[in-house]
């Protein structure tokens, strides 16, 4: 996998653990460092921070009356996250002169000016939220300098006062920082904790939860310094973490599109590997389409599919298009920038350079791009330029141009002007101007001249280049 573009993790300043205490609301437990999130103090307006309520008489928590965390949608997967920015909402049920310490209290001819609060104050309606559809969700709050991101459990069980116990261990980062590749750590560290409580109450019990301040020290030193940590408490329970970069889920791989790897996989293949993917990579060359892989194979097309996927998301491989001597090729704009920030001479020459051949110069090389254009195809840009004469492999130098973003394929598009009676509906179903005809030959099992005839029959149908 290539990593060059990461540039680390991100620094966890504290993770601290919250609770909901029927007699003082939502506080915070433990956390590490000592006083970050209770004491560190932060600028807000009053406008943001939670209001003090009366408490309440009943033996559930009142729901909040602000519409502030009403403009959350979860997502529709579990493993979403739910950006609170610089909101919140009503959240103590302790009596108003308890839910708001008296320093922190404005004064009457100062009402206008930032008060001075702590993170957790700012944040506690989303750390330990009244609203049930945030619960077992990523939530994510934007406060001054910092992002706190958390995981709220709430354990519905007779055994607990009020019938619930509310829960969530949250890290603390710069505001700034991609956290993606927390947002599992995060989830994992909560279900461990709830898995403890279900099995041993390790969070009912003091004495037991008093073992959770060396926990928290140690995911934070662990994460901080080794990006992973192993703690085991009980042999049924263990927090067993580890970073991994956050990488794009990899894009639908069409059945025309050709694979081409870009790591030397042969290096690392075992016999612990999967065979269905190890099958695959042998079919792949940088000529079969995933349809002729899937063919070659006897494998099923869509589980072809996902292992080419796969190997996309770990990119070990990049995606081209069908070549073709009778492909069209332009320039990307900005070429000349590209090829000067991004492009490798001693890259581009070994990768394009024939094999046993000496290799041809970087100038004399690049510039054959520049003869690319609309309207002229791979074998009637060879024999205007002369490049069959400079030891370079053109379907590599076609594909660098391709991955590399400095040329563009021009497709061929049939579109009929009229229904295509004149066609199967099997055929003419791809007549719409939505299907090039690289996928529209594979699909069929035709080659590009022959489908190019079969258009020829039907007077009201057009091939549109794009």
């Amino acid at each position: 996998m290539d990593t060059s573009h990461f540039g680390g993790f991100p620094e966890i300043l504290c993770i601290f653990y919250a609770e909901f205490d029927i007699r003082k609301g939502s506080i915070v437990r433990y956390e590490v460092p000592e006083g970050f999130v209770t004491r560190k103090c932060v600028k807000a307006s009053k406008e943001l921070v939670p209001q003090p309520k009366a408490p309440a008489t009943h033996n559930s928590r009142a729901p909040s009356d602000s519409g502030a965390a009403q403009l959350l949608t979860p997502a529709a997967n579990g493993g979403a996250g739910l950006h609170a920015s610089d909101m919140a909402t009503s959240r103590s049920t302790a009596p108003p002169e308890a839910a708001v310490p008296k320093r922190l209290e404005p004064s009457a001819d100062k009402s206008s000016a930032p008060l001075v609060y702590s993170l957790f104050d700012l944040s506690c309606d989303f750390i330990i939220p009244h609203h049930a559809e945030l619960n077992r969700r990523v939530v994510t709050y934007f406060a001054d300098d910092y992002k706190i991101i958390g995981y709220p459990v709430a354990i519905k069980g007779e055994q607990y006062k009020r019938n619930e116990l509310s829960f969530n261990c949250a890290f603390v980062f710069r505001r700034g920082d991609k956290t993606d590749c927390f947002e599992p750590v995060i989830r994992k560290v909560a279900k461990v904790l709830e898995a403890m409580e279900y099995g041993i109450e390790f969070l009912r019990i003091p004495d037991k939860k008093s073992r959770l301040p060396d926990i928290l020290t140690q995911l934070f030193m662990d994460l901080n310094q080794f990006n992973e940590s192993r703690i085991v408490y009980h042999p049924w329970f263990d927090f067993n973490l580890k970073l991994f970069p956050a990488l794009k889920n990899p894009p639908f791989v069409a059945d025309h599109e050709v694979p081409v790897l870009v790591s030397d996989l042969g290096r690392v293949i075992d016999d612990m590997w999967d065979m269905t993917l190890v099958r695959v990579i042998e079919q792949i060359n940088g000529v079969y389409h995933v349809k002729k892989i899937a063919e070659r194979c006897n494998l099923d097309l869509e589980l072809v599919r996902s292992c080419i996927q796969h190997l996309l998301y770990y990119e070990c491989l990049v995606i081209v298009d069908i070549f073709k001597f009778s492909n069209i090729y332009a320039l990307q704009p900005h070429v000349v920038e590209k090829i000067a920030q991004h492009i490798t001479p001693e890259e581009f020459v070994a990768y394009v350079t024939l094999p046993d051949c000496k290799p041809p110069s970087f100038q004399d090389t690049i510039r054959y791009y520049f003869s690319l254009k609309p309207g002229l195809t791979v074998g009637r840009w060879m024999d205007k330029c002369g490049i069959a004469h400079s030891n370079v492999d053109i379907r590599r130098f076609i594909a660098f141009g391709v991955v590399k973003n400095l040329i563009y394929r021009v497709h061929k598009y049939p579109i009929s002007m009229q229904p295509a009676t004149h066609f199967p509906p099997n055929v003419a179903r791809f007549f719409n101007g939505q299907h090039h005809l690289d996928a529209i030959c594979t699909q069929l099992n035709l080659s590009e001249a022959d489908m190019e005839e079969y258009c020829k029959t039907d007077a009201n149908l057009y091939i549109i280049f794009k």
